[in-house]
């Protein structure tokens, strides 16, 4: 009996076909994750871009920077970003405080972390499905919002709101990790629900004020 090797037909074994598939199949997954997470982008370029959110205001409107709170090593490792920000902000009349993250990096680990996953590891759940809502005037901008509730308090008691940006308009996209660019700007603003009798939350006042200055700012630079 002929081996494979020696099939005089000329046919290919089964088995050699599966080999060459699986081995395109992982040169492909390569490539493919290579352009999710940015590794053939010119990283000291973007290490320079991402240094500018440094220069965002800390005083807008009534918020003013009350104090910073740095990503540590190991998130900016797991984050993979080229830059951040991440402070309090406090309304200088009422009081409020909202807790305000802003990162640029490759849109493959920017679009995993949403606050679904990370804030429900922290002792809170879920109380609303996110919905997207829009916060500048000309509805060019949206985010998604969404609120949570500790296990023993069916009121919700914190309220976040997200989306990204590839530097101009904010949107609450479905499926960021397959927008048709490399890099993506995200933003996260957390802070306390709407008190009763209140329109509207602190988060979604301070954004109101925070994402024009954005676009007229950092985002502008690009």
């Amino acid at each position: 009996m002929n081996s494979p090797s020696n099939d005089p037909t000329g046919k290919v074994a089964p088995r050699t076909t599966v080999l060459v598939a699986c081995t395109l199949f992982v040169l492909l997954t390569g490539v493919i994750q290579g352009e999710l997470d940015g590794r053939w982008s010119n990283q000291d370029d973007l290490v320079a871009q991402g240094s500018l959110l440094s220069d965002v205001p800390t005083t807008v409107g009534d918020w003013l920077v009350v104090r910073d709170a740095p990503l540590s090593s190991a998130e900016k490792e797991m984050l993979q970003c080229h830059g951040s920000m991440a402070r309090f902000y406090r309304h200088q009349e009422t009081g409020h405080e909202v807790g305000v993250l802003l990162i640029y990096g490759p849109r493959g680990p920017m679009a995993v972390h949403v606050p679904e996953v990370c804030y429900s590891s922290t002792g809170t759940v879920p109380s609303s499905t996110p919905a997207a809502r829009s916060i500048t005037e000309d509805q060019e901008d949206a985010l998604w919002m969404t609120q949570f509730r500790k296990p023993t308090n069916p009121l919700p008691s914190l309220e976040v709101w997200y989306g990204w940006s590839e530097g101009e308009h904010w949107e609450a996209a479905k499926y960021p990790r397959f927008w048709p660019t490399q890099q993506l700007y995200k933003i996260q603003v957390s802070g306390p629900v709407a008190g009763e009798g209140d329109a509207k939350s602190p988060p979604q006042l301070f954004l109101e004020q925070f994402i024009p200055a954005l676009r007229n700012g950092v985002l502008a630079a690009r």
